[in-house]
């Protein structure tokens, strides 16, 4: 269950400003999800058609959580690798339909290889990276600490420039917030002043 989702309502600009803890020399934008998350696999589809207009001096990074529960952190640890490796676009819709559609049932490790194999990935170098438990190490403290500190309760989120936080919800709708996002993109940002 998505417990804040529901909590807040749309706001008048969609998004919510807070103040920023981090410096950006690049417009930035971060997505926070959970790939068992019903919202976030409807947001999947928006969010894919508006990556397609993206500029190019835009930082788009997807972080993912397993909300706590453990049998969804595997889910985590191959999206990171899978990032790691270049082939998180091809990867990630394949992590939401086995959830949601179960086209694809992988339980085995061997399965996620075979997986990115599929994707282009080098075999030893896919076995490899899935098991760097530095490297992921690394990611999931990041990932842990830009969660508290910006308290992030609800997936899915998008926070821009580290000053402006869209949910579906404060947007108004799924199909409104990129709108937001893109409009939160041209003010100013206080991040990069730093």
């Amino acid at each position: 269950h998505d417990h804040a989702e529901h909590a807040h309502q749309a706001t008048e600009t969609g998004y919510i400003e807070i103040e920023p803890q981090d410096s950006c020399d690049q417009p930035t934008v971060i997505e926070f999800f959970a790939y068992q998350c019903p919202h976030c696999y409807k947001l999947e589809e928006p969010l894919e058609k508006w990556k397609e207009t993206l500029s190019e001096d835009v930082r788009f990074v997807s972080m993912p959580t397993d909300l706590g529960r453990k049998e969804f952190f595997p889910f985590v640890v191959i999206h990171h690798s899978a990032d790691e490796l270049g082939v998180l676009d091809k990867i990630k819709p394949q992590l939401f339909a086995t959830i949601h559609e179960n086209k694809i049932a992988f339980q085995d490790f061997e399965g996620v290889v075979k997986m990115f194999v599929e994707a282009g990935v080098d075999e030893q170098k896919a076995r490899e990276t899935l098991q760097n438990e530095q490297m992921l190490r690394n990611r999931l403290e990041q990932d842990y600490n830009l969660m508290l500190k910006y308290k992030i309760t609800g997936v899915p989120a998008v926070l821009v420039n580290y000053q402006y936080q869209v949910s579906v919800s404060s947007a108004g709708g799924y199909d409104k917030v990129f709108e937001v996002v893109d409009k939160a993109l041209k003010l100013p940002a206080k991040c990069s002043q730093k």
